[in-house]
């Protein structure tokens, strides 16, 4: 009944496509991108200097416990903005 693996999240963001762009869907409030400005329904602009054309590209990017991802965006006055985190396990 419970041989499923359970995967356990190593990024404090969501990523999702929005008519062609690529936003910030959910930040986890207590997270180091959270306290570094980054907050939902920001525009990524790229991830470790990638730009990507497909949101599953950055998914994967945010899979990868114990690397740091440097993500730039644009933030809610309409500046960009660059930040890194470390992606670690949530729970």
């Amino acid at each position: 009944m419970y041989d499923q693996i359970f995967e356990r999240p190593v990024s404090p963001i969501e990523v999702k496509g929005i008519k062609g762009n690529f936003v910030v869907a959910n930040v986890m409030e207590e997270s180091d991108a959270y306290k570094k400005g980054m907050r939902a329904g920001q525009k990524i602009i790229s991830m470790n200097e990638i730009t990507a054309n497909e949101v599953q590209v950055y998914r994967d990017m945010l899979k990868k416990e114990n690397t740091t991802v440097k993500i730039k965006y644009i933030d809610q006055n309409n500046k960009t903005k660059t930040i890194k985190i470390k992606l670690k396990k949530m729970l």
